[in-house]
């Protein structure tokens, strides 16, 4: 959502092996777009992304549009001219302008109730299956809420504006939309897909209990199994990010995106690799309209829980930060 927080760390393929480096700040983002597109030209890229990529079957089906790709082209356009304009009111709520709220109110005035009553919704009907949550996960935050820290709404805003619908309009795939990953590989160009840290952490094996990726010591003290990862499978590290890795990233307490970024590198690697399956057998729907998260096993492998039981789905005054 904010420019100071957009980091990226990358990894090309060279005599053989990976070489990676990073992180780095995120440029402009038109520029980043032409970066991307640009080195597509001389091979395929695989691009991931930390924002949510797709809609929820039952918000999808009142766009009135035969899928995602189909809806993302028209969002920000004619009918759909103010669905990018947060809501500012409970009032200005529908499925044409989704987001909620602007800004934080007084507490206990704004809450999770009064989106799904504006678009028409139930709390599961709010949530594509990769978001709901299994053992060790919590459920995601609603795809249209901004409000709190785990908020995803204004930064999917900036990510489907500003970044996939210009690339999808200069000729960039959208996984899994498009096909599957290996036969969008073959095509070549540029290749866009959601790449979710917080899974990102269990995909390459690396625990976080008892830690906060917030946390520069503990960042630090993961330096060890990052660098077993990246020895194990060959790849070679810059030296800027191996001094990155072995300091625990950023200085500054808080300050995890660099971090995400590489730890999100890896997993996307793993996938690249054959390591894992970049997605469980998808329904139509998912590949329609809900699309997937990169690399992410389905609730049923991962042990399902009774999302009915997650406080995250239950509504909370706005004050309260979603979890």
């Amino acid at each position: 959502m904010h420019p100071h927080g957009r980091w990226f760390a990358s990894a090309v393929w060279e005599n053989g092996s990976w070489l990676l480096s990073g992180p780095t700040r995120v440029p402009d983002l038109d520029h980043y777009v032409s970066d991307l597109l640009t080195a597509s030209a001389d091979g395929g890229v695989l691009a991931g992304f930390d924002f949510p990529i797709g809609l929820p079957l039952a918000f999808g089906h009142k766009t009135g549009c035969a899928d995602f790709s189909e809806a993302l082209r028209l969002f920000g356009t004619g009918d759909w001219a103010t669905f990018y304009d947060v809501a500012e009111t409970t009032a200005d709520i529908s499925p044409i302008r989704p987001f909620y709220p602007a800004k934080s109110g007084p507490s206990g005035t704004q809450s999770h109730a009064q989106l799904l009553h504006g678009l028409g919704l139930t709390k599961k009907q709010t949530y594509r299956q990769c978001e709901l949550g299994r053992p060790g996960m919590r459920t995601a935050s609603p795809l249209f809420w901004t409000l709190g820290a785990a908020a995803v709404g204004k930064a999917t805003i900036c990510g489907w504006r500003d970044v996939i619908a210009p690339a999808r309009q200069r000729g960039a795939s959208l996984w899994p939309f498009d096909g599957d990953l290996d036969d969008l590989a073959a095509r070549g160009g540029l290749v866009l897909a959601e790449s979710y840290p917080g899974d990102a952490y269990g995909q390459i094996g690396l625990s976080m209990a008892g830690k906060s990726k917030t946390n520069r010591e503990d960042r630090r003290t993961l330096a060890p199994a990052l660098l077993h990862w990246a020895t194990s499978h060959n790849l070679r590290l810059s030296p800027h990010l191996d001094k990155a890795i072995q300091k625990g990233f950023a200085a500054k307490h808080g300050i995890d995106n660099g971090f995400d970024a590489v730890v999100g590198l890896l997993a996307m690697i793993a996938v690249v690799e054959g390591e894992r399956p970049p997605s469980p057998d998808l329904s139509a729907d998912m590949r329609q309209w809900e699309g997937w998260i990169l690399g992410r096993q389905s609730a049923a492998a991962a042990g399902s829980v009774n999302t009915a039981d997650n406080p995250l789905l239950e509504d909370e005054p706005s004050d309260s930060a979603p979890p």
